[in-house]
């Protein structure tokens, strides 16, 4: 291809006599190959992995009335430039969609259109050539999509590791708190004043929950089904406020609730649900700690078959050096796998989350759930 390519070059097109070998080089290449000619860019030349790929034989045919759907991709226009510049275009992973036998393909090419100059320097023909590399670069997607899913699945596995040793570890301490709560409010109901033994009664919930959170986790991360219940949002973000106000996480900080429906409910693990809403919560305060604004914006609405929940803060943004869902890595100085967590949360619930940095302005959480 390169001599065929060389010789058409340095050599005007009015001189070239049909020849055997070139011809058979020609038709015969691996990568396809045609030739165009004038304005209307009419195929003089097609090899038969051209005829391949297009899944037909434009053979005498303009390019516009072979190929008709390549017009509005593009691909004419550029031809058009070819000729009128007498430059070449080159270009890797080029992007296709053709319509063969009635069914739509993409297809990936490495390609180039060569003008090819006559004997008075203008240019009329125009060799196109390439090669079809659609499989290598869906190989390279399918290896890259199963690296990503190696990675996530020995996370999963090193986070299901420290969820059974913080149950083992946790589970005996909280159990031996809750016991001696429950034995203060006993005591304190008939001494103490009200606020005290509510007091009491909260702290004896939270540790009830750190609890249910912990053996939540390891269930999810042990792929054990979550624990589903019809739960109204509107509800589970109250819950999260109330905690992160009694942890005073909400200090100094304007929070506005905005939901399209407020009614609305979803069947849902509950807890885990209101732990992917804490985290989110705790990070945006804690994103917040220098800002001379804080503002803490919560907004749900309808997104077809679900619920799209954004909670977006007034911080510093994204560290552009840092995956915020990669497990294991914390700009704040933890454990790192909060959010690693919350994804695997919301897609064991058949969601999706995502966070994106608002220009410098803060940071936007996003997550959906379905009705």
């Amino acid at each position: 291809m390169s001599m065929l390519a060389d010789t058409i070059e340095h050599r005007p097109i009015e001189q070239c006599a049909p020849d055997e070998l070139l011809g058979a080089l020609f038709a015969q290449a691996p990568g396809f190959m045609a030739v165009t000619r004038g304005a209307e860019h009419r195929y003089i030349l097609v090899n038969e992995e051209y005829r391949r790929l297009a899944g037909r034989d434009p053979s005498g045919s303009t390019m516009a009335e072979a190929l008709p759907e390549l017009v509005g991709q593009g691909i004419v226009a550029m031809l058009d430039r070819v000729l009128d510049t007498g430059k070449a275009f080159v270009s890797r992973d080029f992007r296709v969609r053709l319509n063969v036998a009635g069914a739509w393909e993409e297809r990936v090419l490495d390609f180039a259109a060569q003008p090819i100059r006559r004997a008075d320097g203008s240019f009329e023909d125009i060799l196109c050539f390439g090669y079809d590399v659609t499989e290598r670069v869906n190989q390279h997607l399918r290896a890259t999509r199963l690296q990503q899913e190696l990675k996530r699945a020995a996370q999963a596995a090193a986070m299901g590791t420290m969820a059974s040793t913080l149950a083992h570890e946790l589970n005996q301490p909280l159990a031996a708190a809750a016991a001696y709560l429950a034995a203060a409010r006993r005591a304190s109901e008939r001494k103490l004043c009200e606020a005290a033994s509510e007091t009491i009664a909260l702290a004896e919930a939270q540790v009830q929950r750190a609890g249910d959170i912990i053996r939540r986790t390891r269930m999810l991360l042990t792929e054990a089904r979550p624990r589903r219940e019809r739960a109204e949002l509107r509800s589970m973000i109250d819950d999260a406020l109330e905690v992160m106000r009694a942890s005073g996480n909400l200090e100094d900080i304007a929070v506005s609730v905005a939901l399209e429906d407020p009614d609305v409910a979803l069947d849902v693990d509950r807890v885990q649900i209101e732990q992917v809403l804490l985290n989110a919560l705790r990070n945006a305060s804690e994103a917040m700690a220098r800002s001379p604004e804080k503002k803490l914006a919560i907004e749900a609405c309808r997104a077809g078959s679900s619920v799209r929940l954004t909670i977006t803060d007034s911080g510093g943004g994204l560290a552009s050096n840092i995956d915020p869902f990669e497990a294991f890595q914390s700009a704040s100085g933890g454990l790192g796998i909060g959010l690693s967590i919350s994804r695997t949360i919301i897609e064991a619930h058949g969601g999706t989350i995502s966070l994106d940095d608002e220009g410098g302005r803060g940071a936007a959480l996003t997550l959906t759930l379905p009705l």
